[in-house]
């Protein structure tokens, strides 16, 4: 009995000790790292486990990247190609405005000429239309004044009372007849002792200086002019003092 207590003990004992082993052997296992590594080491392996992540996330981003500048490379070139005919169809609308605008302008600018000479010729029509009229009225006042003239007064008496009538009828006549052509502001030209001025009056003929008018200016009027407003109606016909040299004048007027 004693015997097999004893073998009984050992072998609980033997148990025990098999159990217990591995577990002491397990905690030495972990804690022998822990003591033998220092801190560093395991920083750099930190480090380095970050490194790599971000290097692999890198890796990752780069093809998306690339993929998304091809992608707007292609819509670039898509919106290039769409914005080509575009401009080419703006460009002609532009052509198209510019030449609207330009017969535009034309057209206000012919409208605006055609007004101006319409405006014109109401105006000279107005001032001017009864010029021909005119022209053929002057000749009658040109013979009332040599019918007037062809008469001496001394033949004006009262023993002669039928041509005096006569005459002051004419003269009534020329009158009236002078107040119609200046109611349509027509006056005569009767340059006589004025300077030659070749816009008013027509040289018949020139007389010698004879010292008594100055060289270039009227001395006969043969038949007067006519001035319709700022028109002339008909030139008077003048004769005019012949121009000398200095050496032609009389010593007396040197």
């Amino acid at each position: 009995t004693n015997t097999a207590m004893s073998l009984f003990a050992r072998f609980t004992a033997l148990s025990l000790g098999a159990r217990s082993a591995p577990c002491s052997f397990l905690r030495l296992s972990a804690a022998a790292p822990r003591a033998s590594v220092p801190r560093r080491w395991w920083s750099e392996k930190a480090e380095q486990g970050k490194e790599e992540a971000a290097s692999q996330q890198e890796a990752r981003v780069e093809p998306k990247q690339e993929a998304a500048a091809e992608q707007d490379e292609r819509a670039g070139a898509s919106d290039g190609e769409d914005a080509s005919p575009l401009s080419v169809e703006l460009q002609k609308v532009k052509e198209e405005r510019d030449a609207l605008k330009e017969q535009a302008l034309r057209a206000m600018a012919e409208a605006e000429n055609t007004r101006r000479i319409a405006h014109r010729d109401v105006e000279n029509a107005r001032n001017f239309g009864v010029e021909k009229f005119a022209k053929h009225v002057i000749k009658v006042n040109d013979n009332l004044r040599r019918a007037l003239g062809a008469v001496p007064e001394s033949e004006l008496t009262e023993s002669n009372a039928m041509l005096t009538e006569l005459h002051r009828g004419v003269g009534m006549t020329k009158t009236l007849l002078e107040k119609a052509l200046a109611s349509q502001q027509i006056t005569e030209i009767s340059p006589l002792g004025e300077v030659f001025d070749p816009a008013q009056h027509a040289a018949m003929f020139t007389v010698p200086y004879d010292g008594k008018q100055e060289p270039n200016t009227v001395c006969q009027v043969l038949e007067s002019g006519y001035m319709m407003r700022d028109r002339v109606l008909r030139e008077a016909q003048v004769a005019v003092v012949k121009k000398v040299k200095p050496e032609e004048l009389p010593k007396n007027e040197k």
